[in-house]
């Protein structure tokens, strides 16, 4: 029961996550884009997915497998959340999530097995 409470909250900070990134709360067409601009994105598009994170790298320690499913779905809804067209640097920006995500997990994954080897 409680492991799918958790995947359940897994969807719903996703489905966060896309909204803000494919909404107009991140814009990724701006005239200019700064230095100051970019590490301001940067900071929000972390803190938004840290929760994220945190479960992703929990289920890759402690998972038994059966959440890859479920890994995999949430790196492809945020990679195809970004926007086609703005901004290079912002454009780019948009799949830190999805990176923070993979690299948590498989970091996760990576040192579970080699604390049972």
């Amino acid at each position: 029961m409680q492991r799918c409470a958790r995947l359940e909250q897994g969807r719903v900070q996703v489905q966060k996550i896309v909204s803000q990134i494919g909404g107009g709360d991140l814009p990724v067409s701006l005239p200019q884009v700064t230095k100051d601009i970019l590490i301001e994105r940067w900071t929000v598009l972390e803190g938004i997915a840290e929760p994220l994170a945190r479960m992703a790298g929990l289920a890759g320690r402690w998972g038994d497998g059966s959440e890859f499913g479920q890994m995999e779905d949430s790196l492809r809804a945020l990679v195809s959340a970004r926007g086609g067209n703005g901004n290079v640097a912002l454009l780019g920006l948009t799949t830190y999530p999805a990176y923070l995500l993979a690299n948590t997990q498989a970091n996760a994954s990576f040192g579970s097995k080699a604390a049972s080897d």
